[in-house]
């Protein structure tokens, strides 16, 4: 549930490294703290491949910036999973070469991305094409159980192949998440737009996981505007707007919202948020679990 998990850091900070991280702790940390769907976008700086996001402003100037190496994080997952018996979510897209103008990644270099995940240890694969095809519809056991663990990848990169990879690796068609977010900074529009979309979800007829976007994004006007970035930074203008102080706020309000409208026909299967800091939203995701599926006293 933590979404673009890769930027935890930034390796080469500028002015404008408050509003490009949205985690505040590695791959690891996160998944300590609960996070089992992980939103990683890979890039290419460099001749590396890290992991990181650039935003386009006026289609003319970009900023953005890397975190965690895609090698460092598939090492992460492994030291998870070798500790922790439980399924992942790994979902990848997004991925753009830096090094040649920000275009998408081509063959080639997403076969490089495909060799790293194939280092995960517990991916999992399928025995046939037609088991792949909706994997939503499986019960949990067919993933985890019995000191089993699972990490699911998903490829969301249009046109690319798998070809030799095929083996453990899906696309969105194969997962299923079911996602409609709003890209804003207003706490009032998105949770609101969130929540009616909540209250109308019918999981009992959609196999579909549902994803539940509970998102600020900061206005790029604000960064890039006035005097200059550096200047706005400098004399603290937008600091309230830096996703950061942007989920402090989202995030507390997830359990007096969310939780009370949840039921057994609109299930959040997963809450994607910036900075999963502690297990507390690990803690919502129980409480919601037992009041979608409570447990019932069985009879004497």
């Amino acid at each position: 549930m933590s979404w673009d998990a890769l930027i935890d850091s930034s390796l080469s900070p500028t002015e404008f490294t408050p509003w490009t991280l949205r985690q505040s702790r590695n791959v690891y940390g996160q998944l300590l703290d609960g996070s089992r769907y992980l939103d990683i976008r890979p890039v290419i700086v460099d001749g590396h491949l890290l992991t990181g996001k650039f935003h386009l402003y006026h289609q003319s100037f970009r900023f953005g910036g890397c975190g965690q190496g895609i090698s460092e994080i598939v090492n992460d997952i492994n030291r998870f999973t070798a500790a922790h018996k439980e399924l992942v979510l790994v979902n990848l897209s997004h991925a753009v070469n830096v090094d040649a103008r920000y275009r998408d990644l081509n063959q080639e270099e997403w076969n490089t991305v495909f060799e790293h995940f194939s280092r995960v240890h517990d991916r999992f694969v399928v025995s046939c094409a037609e088991e792949a095809r909706c994997l939503t519809k499986q019960p949990l056991n067919r993933f985890i159980g019995q000191g089993r663990a699972a990490v699911v990848v998903m490829v969301n990169a249009p046109g690319i192949r798998f070809g030799k990879y095929e083996q453990g690796f899906f696309a969105p068609s194969n997962v299923g998440v079911r996602y409609e977010g709003l890209k804003t900074h207003d706490w009032v529009e998105m949770s609101q737009g969130q929540l009616s979309k909540l209250d109308i979800l019918n999981s009992t007829a959609d196999p579909r996981l549902y994803r539940l976007s509970w998102i600020l994004s900061p206005e790029i006007s604000e960064i890039v505007s006035g005097a200059g970035a550096l200047e706005v930074v400098a004399n603290g203008a937008c600091v309230k707007s830096t996703p950061k102080a942007l989920a402090y706020s989202a995030n507390k309000a997830l359990f007096t919202e969310c939780l009370p409208r949840c039921h057994a026909k609109n299930i959040p299967n997963i809450l994607f948020v910036d900075y999963l800091e502690g297990r507390d939203l690990a803690a919502l995701a129980m409480a919601i679990n037992d009041r979608c599926f409570p447990v019932t006293k069985p009879r004497l």
